[in-house]
């Protein structure tokens, strides 16, 4: 299976990198899904694996959308259960 990340995004110029970022608890990042866009409705979505193509432990998570240049993120956690 898959996760889905639903985000509104706003007050962004047309070209910006939209990006989730996965990180494990220790900091070490796990998977990065760019996009290329501008304000509007998001959705990404993960596989569960690494950026090895391995799959991730089972656990707590992680995650952080920003828009490229801005210097503003969201931030959050979600759990990976198999």
């Amino acid at each position: 299976g898959s996760a889905r990340f639903d985000f509104v995004v706003g007050n962004i110029e047309v070209g910006k990198e939209v990006v989730l970022e996965i990180y494990s608890l220790d900091g070490r990042r796990v998977h990065r899904v760019p996009q290329i866009g501008s304000a509007r409705a998001y959705q990404f979505e993960w596989d569960g694996r690494d950026r090895d193509n391995r799959v991730v432990a089972p656990g707590l998570y992680l995650y952080e959308v920003r828009v490229e240049d801005s210097g503003k993120a969201r931030r959050g956690t979600f759990v990976v259960a198999y």
